[in-house]
């Protein structure tokens, strides 16, 4: 994986590959009330991962991604930012740290060292919410959807927070 990561790290070049864990319906796998919640819930067991299709339609909030309107893009948006921060041990606070410190190779590095090797689990993210902020920037994602995505955040107990109603 991680060869893959290097050769494909340039959308201008070779490609870039983004991956999503453990698979593409993690980016409707999320509570419609809480960014944070049980840490449980945050991970999924690679062993079972031909189940998580199953999972996923059994227990999301969306069913039809095509009709996903601006208030729920920017929860996706946000749900991932703020697993973002908490796979990265909170440090991710800013807009600059994310764009500096957040790629696909840095995601899989720390997915392997905290969850796959230690645990066979993978923290749930989605890819294609990865694409989107990198393909067209924090700042234009922010114009479209109205919302800054970084000011709502805080921690409580460890934990990043937001409360957003779809």
């Amino acid at each position: 994986m991680k060869d893959m990561l290097s050769v494909f790290d340039n959308e201008t070049e070779n490609g870039k590959l983004y991956i999503s864990y453990p698979m593409i319906e993690s980016i409707k796998h999320f509570s419609c009330y809480e960014l944070c919640y049980e840490k449980d819930l945050c991970f999924y067991p690679i062993e079972d991962s031909a189940l998580y299709k199953k999972y996923v339609s059994d227990n999301c909030m969306l069913t039809d991604l095509r009709y996903i309107n601006k208030e729920q893009w920017y929860f996706i948006i946000q749900k991932f930012i703020t697993t973002i921060m908490c796979l990265f041990n909170n440090c991710l606070l800013s807009k600059s740290l994310y764009n500096e410190l957040v790629t696909p190779m840095t995601i899989f590095e720390y997915q392997e060292k905290l969850y796959i090797i230690p645990n066979n689990h993978v923290m749930i993210l989605s890819g294609f919410t990865e694409f989107l902020l990198d393909y067209f920037k924090i700042d234009i994602l922010e114009d479209y959807i109205g919302h800054q995505l970084f000011n709502d955040l805080y921690i409580t107990n460890n934990c990043l927070k937001l409360y957003v109603y779809c």
